[in-house]
């Protein structure tokens, strides 16, 4: 498993001996618990594939990193750089059946948005967080691609003083279907794309939960959105120069389901008393973002 850690982390951890062996023994019990991660990874695989009908599926590419940053930073280069090489390696493999498949840059691209977006809903404590942790796409016909993250939270306050920690595994695995590229017209590039908007939606209504609850302060959701915001804008901006309208419609998106739309009426009631948050919260809704 490949570890990167984001410049700030690694000025302070250098800065001090005694805490960077602290952090080290950390990130040592999240390698030694990645068996068990895997396993529950490749359990959700099976069911993916399982409900959807496939049953010759191969894998043709995996590989884990390690992400360490401030909970509220959002660094996601060297993970997304370490994607797309397995993703082109993978894609040589594949064989000339697959000559449709994802080969440029701008795909490759789409497939690290999708990282950095589970990523980052990982590193929240909702149990919602739970299911949005997990991506299985369809990233070309015959051709399915598989994201798990699982994060830890850590206060050193020797170290890092009030800020909070961030250790995140991100796992992913490339399958094929000759089934699936036989029996399926093209692949649908926009679909996916507007799937990726609705979960940065759900994620967002889950770090607001969290801010709600008190799990997080102000900043840290300021700053967490912030980085989902990112995200949105880059899918969003993809399927305007993809659309033929140029126009990303907001009844492609789908309604949130109940558990999520509950939350954010509890947010009408909570954040009157958090004027900032709640007079960005009510531009959102007046927008029909959650819609």
């Amino acid at each position: 498993m490949k570890k990167c850690k984001s410049k700030k982390i690694k000025e302070k951890v250098d800065a001090a001996i005694e805490a960077k062996e602290k952090l080290d023994d950390l990130t040592q019990l999240v390698i030694e618990e990645e068996s068990s991660h895997l396993a529950e990874f490749e359990s959700r695989i099976d069911k993916y594939f399982s409900r959807i009908g496939i049953e010759d599926a191969e894998e043709r590419a995996g590989s884990s990193n390690i992400k360490i940053e401030y909970i509220d930073e959002f660094n996601i280069d060297a993970i997304a750089d370490a994607v797309s090489s397995s993703l082109t390696v993978a894609i040589s493999s594949l064989g000339s059946s697959f000559t449709t498949l994802i080969k440029n840059e701008e795909n490759v691209s789409m497939y690290t948005d999708i990282v950095s977006n589970v990523a980052e809903i990982a590193k929240s404590s909702s149990s919602l967080a739970s299911s949005l942790s997990f991506s299985g796409n369809r990233i070309s016909g015959g051709v399915y691609a598989f994201l798990y993250s699982v994060s830890t939270n850590v206060k050193l306050v020797n170290l890092f003083g009030s800020k909070t920690v961030n250790i995140s595994s991100v796992f992913y695995k490339l399958y094929q279907s000759l089934e699936d590229l036989q029996n399926n017209e093209g692949f649908n590039s926009l679909k996916l794309m507007y799937d990726q908007l609705e979960k940065v939606k759900k994620g967002q209504t889950v770090l607001l939960e969290e801010f709600l609850e008190g799990k997080i302060t102000m900043e840290v959701y300021t700053a967490r959105d912030n980085n989902m915001e990112l995200i949105y804008k880059k899918i969003k901006d993809r399927i305007e120069s993809s659309e033929p309208s140029g126009i990303v419609e907001s009844a492609s998106l789908g309604t949130l389901p109940q558990e999520f739309k509950s939350i954010l009426e509890r947010a009408e009631v909570q954040l009157k008393k958090e004027p900032i948050i709640y007079k960005r919260f009510k531009e959102k809704m007046s927008k029909g973002y959650f819609n």
